[in-house]
């Protein structure tokens, strides 16, 4: 690593907190007027990408430091950075579903098992359910976990055997394709809801994410793709025309490629937010109130459709709904961020001390190396 390669040695990249602002503001968009916007759910597809983006770089820079990836610590990491939130959000939906009688307690009940466990979007497609409930929002984090649990066993095996970046880069697109072809399958003979929901079918998406982080870790200079600013801006331009035209659930096409198509021009953007070097896009997108929106954007996932529909579901006027349940959303991502998200995070990055501060690791070239902790990177937070 050398003293230019600001991409590995942590440099915090604000543009994609700003792309997860306006990622969770048209999640929210959709469910507040699916009609007039279908294709804003397409921004669960860009947080797909963003986390396989964040977490592979994340992982690639514990292998530069430690020249090895501990499974533990990294299921330790995310157990205390999503769970914690997410059992706020399930309590939360407990409240709303008591006021509000938007479902009866034993569909929170099994929405609240599902969902602490990781296996919404399992239960989705076995049922073939498509939504409609306090807690039907979780699905997407259920996919992600699940993509987690065999993407960091992969990727820690991978780099141990291929150490060339451009191999990396050649297994990975083959994944993709190969997972691409795999949805448009499942499409086929189980159903567009089947692969709408089951994991195999969105891993791709994260691996799009994960291909950028492979192409720019390390990197003095990365390919034009990322440092020029125009295919961004023409990626970001489609996939925002595609918003008012797509409907995800009967669209053909996006299970035979659309889904891909999102994924990769959300790559573009993904990889211009995180290259070295300055842009009109970046510096929208690192404004300081759209990066704090961004920072918080996991809360705000989380606590805004159970708001939304208890408050429909209380014959609340569009106007005030549509107003109120945003602004009451990003009041309780504020706080859960500053009094549980971060504290608890911090948490766990802290080892156990039964596992110690020091560790003895097989260095690249073989020979042992003893390596202290050191404190995580400000370049990108896991999660």
């Amino acid at each position: 690593m050398t003293s230019t390669d600001t991409l590995t040695r942590g440099r915090h990249h604000q543009a994609v907190d700003g792309l997860r602002a306006v990622a969770v503001v048209a999640v929210i968009a959709f469910h507040l007027s699916e009609r007039r916007v279908p294709g804003a759910f397409l921004a669960v597809d860009v947080f797909f990408v963003i986390s396989g983006f964040v977490i592979t770089l994340t992982l690639l820079r514990e292998h530069d430091r430690t020249g090895r990836i501990s499974l533990i610590d990294f299921y330790r990491r995310r157990w205390w950075r999503l769970t914690p939130a997410l059992a706020l959000a399930v309590l939360l939906g407990l409240v709303l579903t008591t006021v509000s009688s938007h479902q009866s307690l034993g569909t929170w009940f099994r929405e609240a098992v599902l969902g602490l466990t990781y296996t919404y979007n399992i239960g989705q497609a076995v049922r073939q359910d498509g939504g409609g409930t306090i807690l039907n929002h979780l699905w997407s984090l259920s996919v992600e976990e699940q993509f987690y649990l065999v993407w960091a066993p992969l990727l820690a095996l991978s780099l141990g055997l291929v150490a060339v970046r451009s191999r990396r880069m050649v297994f990975v697109a083959a994944a993709v394709l190969v997972l691409a072809i795999g949805r448009s399958v499942t499409a086929v003979a189980l159903g567009n809801l089947s692969a709408f929901f089951l994991p195999w079918t969105r891993f791709d998406e994260f691996l799009c994410g994960a291909l950028v982080a492979v192409a720019l870790h390390g990197e003095q200079r990365p390919a034009r793709l990322f440092t020029s600013a125009w295919p961004a801006v023409v990626a970001a331009a489609a996939l925002v025309l595609m918003i008012p035209f797509v409907h995800i659930f009967v669209d053909d096409w996006m299970y035979h490629g659309g889904f891909l198509l999102v994924a990769l021009l959300t790559a573009v953007v993904v990889g211009h937010a995180a290259a070295p070097g300055g842009s009109v896009v970046k510096t929208v997108l690192s404004w300081g109130p759209v990066v704090w929106l961004g920072q918080r954007s996991y809360g705000v996932y989380l606590y805004h459709l159970p708001l939304i529909l208890a408050m429909f579901t209380m014959g609340a006027p569009r106007w005030l709904y549509g107003t109120a349940a945003p602004a009451l959303t990003v009041l309780l991502a504020a706080a859960s961020y500053r009094w549980v998200e971060v504290p608890l995070r911090r948490r766990g990055q802290r080892r156990p001390a039964w596992r110690g501060s020091e560790q003895v690791h097989a260095a690249p070239g073989g020979e042992a190396q003893s390596a202290r902790r050191v404190r995580r990177p400000e370049g990108v937070s896991e999660g």
